[in-house]
């Protein structure tokens, strides 16, 4: 009703800061507009101004992705069509035309939810690996947008224990489980862990250089000698 106004007594104390909460958590996705609502409800409630919190989904080091974000967002608003090449986990350059459904954010990293129509089917793909994107003028009609199913691990499950020096501990902590580190009298510590044996272990285990050392498994250790192997083929020694 044109007359109708929003009573703040319709929100507890506890609802109300969580009601501010939630647009502060997406002001990185809608900075004006969430600005101007919370400061329009903080008014309302009578709230003093509460910075404890800040979400940014940028990364540290490289140049976010805005742009592809708002195109991305402009075509699932507006139920255009996205086209664009896309980078598989084969490593093949594919051109895919999409209906645009949904923009997800898991995992430290920004993916998007579409039909893709030369599949014919419900896909996932990941905004940084997307190139020449453009947005069509097609539209599409709404679609139910299914959930998303966890995928299948491929591979075995293995027990690895492994030991890493004091100047990469920082590091430890970011990928293990804390219940997992052992941490040794000299600064060092030994994880041992539960993994799922897939393509990326090695490279992942290689990221941690001369900080790291495989104690088990035998068949670990082969395959990153292996690895280390092929490293210095590339190069003159």
């Amino acid at each position: 009703m044109d007359h109708f106004v929003l009573d703040k007594v319709l929100f507890s104390k506890e609802e109300q800061e969580s009601l501010l909460l939630a647009l502060k958590g997406i002001k990185a996705i809608e900075p004006e507009k969430s600005e101007q609502a919370y400061s329009k409800l903080q008014s309302l409630f009578k709230l003093p101004e509460d910075n404890w919190l800040e979400v940014d989904f940028s990364p540290w080091y490289q140049e976010n992705e805005g742009a592809q974000f708002d195109r991305l967002k402009s075509g699932i608003l507006n139920r255009k069509k996205v086209a664009f090449e896309y980078i598989s986990q084969s490593n093949q350059r594919e051109k895919r035309v999409c209906n645009p459904l949904k923009l997800i954010f898991k995992s430290q990293t920004w993916y998007l939810q579409a039909f893709c129509l030369s599949r014919k089917d419900f896909r996932v793909f990941k905004i940084s690996r997307m190139q020449s994107l453009k947005i069509m003028d097609e539209t599409f009609t709404p679609m139910v947008v299914p959930e998303i199913a966890v995928p299948e691990r491929e591979g075995q499950r293995i027990e690895l224990t492994l030991a890493f020096s004091k100047e990469i501990l920082y590091r430890v902590f970011d990928d293990f489980d804390h219940q997992d580190i052992t941490i040794q009298k000299d600064g060092s510590a030994i994880v041992t862990t539960q993994v799922t044996d897939q393509r990326w272990l090695i490279r992942q285990l290689l990221s941690y250089g001369k900080h790291l050392k495989i104690l088990s498994p035998d068949s670990i250790k082969e395959r990153m000698k292996h690895e280390i192997e092929e490293i210095r083929a590339n190069y003159d020694f």
